[in-house]
């Protein structure tokens, strides 16, 4: 019976403790953490090594969807103590060509929509970003996808006025 009391003692000193650490009804914030901060990504690297192909609209959608590609990215928080999670691999898929078969956890798929030329240099749409598709620096068979900070498909195709091809004297 003594056992009993001191069990029951001892149950009730803990759970005691515990109410004073979280009170019932108001949020325990003891153990919350922020979520993860996503990471911000800066390029995509082709899995496959292939050597860059003539520019047309065709041949860069081949390129884009006959391999998966890496992100690149920098694992920098926004805040000192956030955990930062990697992004997943990429699977482009044509518009005409998207298919409802599963995808592993650590792939996303992203579909081509916006493919643009300008200079002799594809452009290519990644979730509302311009990205250009170049060689990567360190390779000459690898082809990687960087992105253009503050380039917009709008600002790269406003028109041109024509007076702007000439030297316009000081007002």
């Amino acid at each position: 019976m003594l056992r009993i009391a001191l069990v029951f003692a001892l149950v009730a000193g803990a759970s005691v403790r515990i109410a004073d650490a979280c009170p019932a009804g108001s949020p325990c914030l003891k153990y919350r953490r922020p979520p993860p901060a996503p990471a911000r990504v800066w390029g995509y690297q082709r899995i496959t090594a292939v050597t860059m192909p003539r520019l047309s609209r065709a041949n860069v959608i081949a390129l884009l969807t006959s391999s998966d590609w890496d992100p690149l990215w920098a694992p920098i928080a926004a805040q000192p103590n956030a955990n930062v999670v990697a992004p997943p691999r990429v699977r482009f898929r044509e518009a005409r060509n998207v298919n409802r078969n599963p995808l592993p956890m650590n792939m996303r798929t992203v579909i081509v929509r916006e493919v643009e030329f300008h200079d002799g240099k594809a452009m290519v749409g990644v979730d509302g970003e311009v990205f250009q598709l170049g060689r990567c620096d360190d390779s000459r068979r690898h082809v990687c996808l960087t992105r253009l900070d503050g380039v917009t498909f709008e600002q790269l195709n406003a028109p041109v006025s024509p007076d702007s091809h000439f030297a316009q004297p000081p007002q």
